[in-house]
């Protein structure tokens, strides 16, 4: 190795990125095809934030059988989302090399991001045994593991990686999922706030941390808000070109095109409740662009791309490039799915990309003075309250809308069962201890009945189980008592077990939503407790829309009233469970043409608003 070039491994050892590019610039300006400079070049781009190809298919094409140079070509790709052309690289380089641990490194990271997570294990793991632990390999290796539900062993991958690397922060946040996803959200809370002092830039972390605060019943409405106004100064005033806000067009009847950017495109819940109002959109007045940034698409994705005018799939692109899209497609009205939630991007409207943009199916206000509307109804927010939004509520006369599942018939009430079977099919970390207290306490008051406890294959984890079992213990509930589901036979059984219960338990301060309408649809009474916020008044517009909603109760002791008084008087949970399908059905909940106009006619007045017309 020539003095020059030794000279740009030390300044790549000692971080002077800089000095070490305008080496290899000279360098390879007189010999172009050298392969070690061109490598190095490579590792430049990539340690200062600058992915390319360029370098790595360069040295491919110097040397085609270089290994190093496939792999680290094929780890570019796989940041861009170009997996199968990543994937046949990878393959190359292995044929060339077969013990080349960065090759089996990044062929588990591509069979990662394909959600093929048993082969991706084993990548991970023989790159292991070839090169030893390292942080990197054992943080993917947990979420491929936690992919096919083996969360003990991914928390074990987690705590490896964060002893050999402890201000490692997307190991952090990893656990800090984990946790929550087994109910511990308090724990979640403190990894999610320990990975933002590390990266308070991550503004993903930074709404999971949102997500987090609503399941807390002590978290109230201005402690949410003032988190959301954080998030968006931190995160929304970003050194972005802001973009034209004033329409081109400020006709206020003319034909206007929306927009849906969601991230939930799939079968998912928000998916459930705007699938009909995309197919149901009145097509002489509105045109339809629908922007997914989906991550993984299935036949909900098709269904929806069907029925939207213009489909963009962009889970690949910047906020900057989604939002230069919408803008360039000229949409008049811009909702955002689920802001904080999940993969979505509200840092789109940062660049205001639509002379309106409204956010619908968040967890509360998005902090964001860009966004102007929040889309509602009088159940979930009414006149009184409490909640804080910088944006303007608009009510619906319901917000709610779903499709209702292919299921079995409604089961008849089985004759002679004196045991009342209780359900909850909620997410553990909405079982708040809140929850748990007035559950044990309707256990209490119903002494012959058993409560089923089931969420996916939450409880299949004996870490979930446990602690379950020892909150309701401490409130003298034995384990005798609960039931834990793990369902992964699909759907159908997933309906089939609701039909067996009695009577729904709605969670609190973060209700049900999908979880609760499937139990009304089964058959099942559903009780709940309302709230002061969105999350925790959804119960309440639910019942409300099917007419029942004197099974929404004000406080703690009204809610074990209702749920025992249900569970004594047989004839009345018969004839409930025998009609409560057909009143569902005839509800708002399962009209979507109805849906669409009202929503048509929120968007229309926001428009006129746009366009100087007042009321």
């Amino acid at each position: 190795m020539s003095i020059e070039l030794a000279d740009v491994v030390g300044d790549i050892e000692g971080g002077r990125f800089s000095s070490a590019a305008v080496r290899l610039k000279r360098r390879l300006a007189g010999s172009p095809a050298e392969i070690d400079s061109l490598f190095l070049q490579g590792l430049v781009a990539h340690a200062t934030g600058r992915p390319t190809l360029v370098c790595n298919l360069r040295v491919l094409a110097v040397a085609p059988g270089d290994a190093a140079a496939g792999a680290n070509a094929a780890g570019v790709l796989v940041e861009r989302g170009e997996l199968v052309r990543a994937r046949r690289l990878l393959r190359s380089a292995l044929a060339v090399q077969p013990a080349f641990p960065p090759a089996h490194a990044n062929l588990g990271v591509c069979l990662l991001h394909e959600g093929r997570f048993q082969p991706a294990i084993d990548a991970l793991m023989r790159t292991l045994r070839l090169a030893g632990p390292e942080p990197p390999t054992l943080l993917n290796l947990g979420a491929a593991l936690e992919g096919i539900g083996r969360k003990a062993e991914a928390r074990s991958a987690y705590r490896v990686t964060l002893v050999m690397a402890p201000n490692f922060a997307r190991a952090i946040y990893n656990e800090g999922v984990l946790a929550q996803g087994r109910g511990d959200v308090e724990t979640a809370i403190g990894l999610f706030r320990r990975t933002l002092a590390l990266v308070p830039g991550d503004a993903r972390v930074h709404s999971h941390l949102l997500f987090a605060l609503a399941y807390r019943a002590d978290y109230g409405n201005r402690r949410r808000a003032n988190e959301a106004a954080r998030w968006a100064a931190r995160h929304g005033r970003m050194d972005a070109r802001p973009m034209a806000v004033e329409p081109k067009n400020p006709d206020p009847g003319r034909r206007l095109r929306i927009g849906y950017l969601s991230s939930d495109f799939r079968a998912h819940p928000v998916a459930r409740n705007v699938e009909g109002l995309v197919r149901c959109h009145d097509r002489s007045a509105f045109e339809v662009a629908l922007y997914s940034v989906t991550p993984g698409a299935d036949e909900a994705t098709e269904r929806l791309r069907r029925s939207a005018d213009l489909w963009n799939d962009l889970t690949l692109a910047d906020d900057e490039s989604i939002a230069a899209r919408i803008r360039q497609d000229q949409v008049d009205i811009l909702v955002i799915l689920g802001a904080h939630t999940g993969d979505n991007r509200p840092l789109v409207a940062a660049f205001r990309p639509a002379p309106v943009i409204v956010s619908a199916h968040d967890l509360g206000t998005s902090g964001m003075a860009e966004i102007g509307y929040w889309l509602t109804d009088a159940v979930l927010h009414p006149p009184d309250t409490p909640e804080r939004f910088v944006e303007t509520l608009v009510r619906l006369p319901c917000f709610y809308l779903h499709t209702p599942p292919a299921a079995a018939p409604v089961r008849p009430q089985p004759l002679g069962r004196d045991m009342t079977m209780f359900i909850s099919a909620n997410n553990p970390a909405k079982l708040s201890p809140e929850t748990i207290t007035l559950w044990s306490r309707v256990l209490a008051a119903v002494p012959q009945s058993s409560l089923v406890l089931k969420f996916s294959d939450a409880f299949s984890d004996p870490v979930t189980r446990l602690r379950q079992e020892q909150q309701f213990a401490a409130h003298g509930v034995g384990r005798n008592r609960l039931v834990f589901v793990s369902d992964s036979r699909g759907h159908a059984d997933h309906l089939a077990r609701l039909g067996e219960a009695d009577i729904a338990l709605d969670p609190f301060p973060f209700n049900g939503s999908t979880t609760s309408f499937e139990a009304l649809w089964m058959g099942l009474p559903v009780v709940a407790l309302a709230g002061s916020c969105f999350a925790g008044r959804v119960g309440a517009s639910l019942l409300s829309a099917v007419g029942l909603p004197e099974l929404v109760a004000a406080d703690a002791d009204a809610y074990v009233r209702i749920a025992a008084g249900l569970a004594a008087d047989r004839p009345r949970l018969a004839g409930l469970r025998a009609g409560l399908r057909d009143r569902v059905a005839a509800s708002p909940l399962c009209r979507p043409e109805d849906h669409a106009r009202a929503v048509e006619q929120a968007y229309r007045e926001m428009w006129r608003r746009c366009c100087g017309v007042t009321p």
